[in-house]
């Protein structure tokens, strides 16, 4: 789950795009616990306004599962 306005830069290249998680400090980047996935997908919320901001959400797709625990 993001911001809409987040991914509405034309110059956002979707190849590039992760998501990180169980990153708690960035200076332990590469610590055991942290995960990273490409984003596949995104849906921005059908009634996003880009001139209000209005229903500013979007919902990310990774391109694989996250291990949760």
């Amino acid at each position: 789950l993001t911001a809409a306005h987040c991914l509405q830069d034309e110059t956002v290249d979707m190849s590039k795009l992760t998501v990180v998680a169980g990153l708690h400090r960035r200076s332990n980047a590469n610590s055991g616990t942290v995960q990273r996935r490409r984003v596949a997908r995104f849906f921005n919320h059908e009634q996003y306004n880009d001139a209000t901001h209005e229903n500013d959400v979007a919902i990310i797709r990774l391109g694989s599962p996250m291990q949760l625990n």
